[in-house]
């Protein structure tokens, strides 16, 4: 009897027969994802506009078949759908303003190349997830928080060189396809 997985993450299984990347790889839907702790799945207003006696909404709104997949043999695949719609809103009854919304559909398609890292710093050896785009010839270091056969919890940080400002993204997927 001999055990594939132990424990690499803080808050991964105890114990798992899976190994980390038979765990990792499969169909994951996107259920959270954040940046800077604000929403990017459901209905946030991006921002909100005043110009000629109007005020302008801009919301989002996702799908349900958000996701992102990982195969065995190392590529990845990210899809995202967002519905924009932007909704136009009088100030004053005496304003030129036409009341009234439009929406407009952006999809966001990503394939690549996925691997563990191999241990750097305070990381050990598959806590990290490297995810490389070859479309857009980038990609990025991925913390793995949690891996569950399940549940699977990633975060990233971006430092931006300019203005030494960090953004972090986190997401969090449920499994829905071996």
């Amino acid at each position: 009897f001999t055990l594939v997985g132990c424990k690499k993450g803080d808050k991964d299984p105890f114990i798992s027969f899976k190994s980390r990347k038979d765990r990792l790889t499969g169909k994951w839907q996107i259920t959270a994802w954040t940046v800077d702790e604000k929403d990017q799945l459901t209905g946030h207003r991006l921002d909100t506009l005043s110009a000629g006696g109007c005020t302008l909404y801009i919301s989002y709104d996702t799908t349900s078949d958000d996701y992102l997949t990982f195969d065995k043999s190392g590529e990845f695949e990210l899809r995202f759908k967002q519905t924009a719609t932007t909704t136009a809103t009088p100030q004053t009854a005496s304003g030129t303003c036409v009341a009234g919304s439009s929406s407009v559909d952006n999809v966001t398609l990503q394939e690549g190349i996925w691997m563990f890292a191999g241990g750097s710093g305070n990381f050990k050896n598959k806590e990290e997830l490297i995810l490389t785009d070859v479309y857009h010839v980038n990609g990025a270091i991925w913390d793995i928080i949690e891996l569950k056969s399940k549940e699977i919890l990633i975060e990233f940080d971006e430092t931006d060189p300019a203005t030494s400002v960090v953004t972090k993204t986190a997401m969090t997927l449920k499994k829905v396809k071996d």
